[in-house]
């Protein structure tokens, strides 16, 4: 009898919770018509509608879906609409969902695999509509075509957006309204990308047909110069374009990761821009570009052996089998003797099987930056110039052997940097950690556990 009670309660409770926190159906919805429509919630607070355009008839549905969320005062902060690419045609009369989207307090908009060409001008309103509250806009997969101006335009001075997102995005010329729109090969919508004061993220990769279409050349001064930008992600540009790009990033202190097109390869002057840039650059963490193993060996040689940021690399160009060992012995030299940021290099197709190079960026994910730069060097070895007072604690040493503890490799290397560590446990126990007893000794559950035995 108990045990139904307890299941009766919990029902109820179950019953209450999805009554107060779901709003009423929808009126006005056709399940019939060949339309997807979801409705999904990660809290009660932030609603997304999902349509999937199929057919004519499924257009006005997706307009009285909307006007009954509002009727209903169900918020609805996201909405994505997409399509197939393979559809025959894109359907009449989308107009007015736009419309309808413009009048929703819309954080984001996202626009995918719709077929043929888009009409640009159609998205605008939406844009318009929604200036006090979009924060992200997704336009991916998509043919865009028509009055690209007025797009553009709805765009310039955002003030709420955050993130742009336009990967693999084609521009069908044959319904542009006006092809003098690209003056010198600027693109109008890179151009409003650089008025919006929010901007955080702005995703260009694979944006137009060929490395033609991507002469962003004149803004790329002004793009590398935001205030606020921290994610780039640039398609395969011309050379001088990308020149320009590394020149303007040397003394950027806000962009925190940059990824440089996939399709192509770096030159030898844009790498050279690139080396000379990482040199001087303290604020990037993560860098993908396409380089050829040359390109990658100079990299290890200059920019790396005094970048005092970059934490991932990710190189997305392949390379013959017969060049891997050069590329292994130029970063075990790097990360042995000069680099202790570098936490994670990536290769294409490929994945890290020498463990003398998988032991040193261990190290460095461990904390080795932190704690051994200001120390005095041996001679000859670990030699690196500290870009600020880092001065590790006792207690920093103290944490990074109890947070590996089962890890003997990174154990034994951080004790023959530092054999005072064992002398500083009893007299500074970590203080948040349960890894010491009452008289700062190892309790018997952190005995280290034996692994392979990594260079010193």
């Amino acid at each position: 009898m108990y045990q139904f009670d307890f299941a009766l309660i919990v029902a109820i409770a179950v019953y209450v919770f999805f009554v107060a926190n779901y709003p009423p159906p929808l009126t006005g919805f056709k399940p019939e018509l060949n339309l997807r429509f979801i409705i999904t919630s990660r809290m009660s607070t932030d609603w997304s509608l999902r349509f999937f355009i199929h057919e004519d008839e499924s257009v006005q549905s997706i307009v009285e879906s909307i006007q009954s969320r509002k009727a209903s005062h169900a918020l609805t902060t996201s909405i994505h609409i997409s399509g197939s690419v393979s559809s025959r045609q894109l359907p009449e009369g989308l107009a007015p969902v736009f419309q309808e989207i413009a009048t929703l307090p819309l954080r984001r908009l996202q626009i995918t695999e719709l077929p043929r060409s888009f009409p640009a001008e159609l998205i605008a309103p939406a844009i318009l509509g929604t200036r006090a509250s979009l924060e992200v806009l997704q336009v991916m997969s998509i043919n865009l075509g028509g009055d690209l101006n007025t797009l553009s335009l709805a765009l310039r001075n955002h003030p709420c957006l955050r993130e742009f997102y336009a990967p693999s995005v084609n521009f069908d010329e044959s319904t542009m309204r006006d092809r003098i729109d690209f003056p010198n090969g600027i693109h109008p919508l890179v151009h409003s990308m650089t008025t919006c004061p929010k901007l955080e993220s702005l995703y260009l990769q694979c944006m137009g047909k060929s490395t033609a279409n991507c002469n962003f050349g004149p803004e790329m001064r002004a793009i590398c110069s935001m205030a606020s930008l921290k994610t780039l992600m640039l398609p395969m540009l011309r050379t001088e374009d990308f020149c320009m790009a590394f020149h303007t990033l040397q003394n950027n202190s806000v962009m925190d990761w940059l990824h440089c097109g996939h399709n192509g390869r770096l030159d030898e002057s844009a790498v050279d821009s690139l080396s000379e840039m990482l040199q001087r650059n303290t604020a990037l963490n993560r860098v993908s570009v396409p380089i050829d193993y040359k390109s990658l060996i100079i990299l290890a040689e200059k920019a790396l052996s005094c970048n005092h940021s970059l934490a991932k690399l990710n190189v997305t160009k392949e390379f013959p089998n017969a060049h891997w060992s050069e590329v292994i012995d130029a970063f075990t030299k790097l990360l042995k003797d000069h680099n202790f940021i570098l936490q994670e290099l990536k290769m294409v197709w490929r994945s890290w099987s020498d463990t003398t190079l998988q032991f040193y960026l261990k190290l460095n994910k461990a904390g080795r930056h932190r704690l051994l730069v200001g120390k005095k060097p041996n001679a000859g070895h670990e030699q690196q110039q500290p870009t600020e007072t880092l001065s590790a604690t006792d207690e920093d040493w103290i944490n990074v052997i109890i947070q590996h503890k089962d890890d003997v490799d990174v154990v034994h290397y951080f004790l023959l940097k530092n054999p005072n560590v064992l002398f500083l446990w009893q007299h500074h126990p970590p203080a948040t950690s349960t890894a010491a007893t009452t008289t700062g000794r190892p309790t018997n559950h952190h005995k280290i556990k034996r692994q392979k035995l990594g260079p010193s």
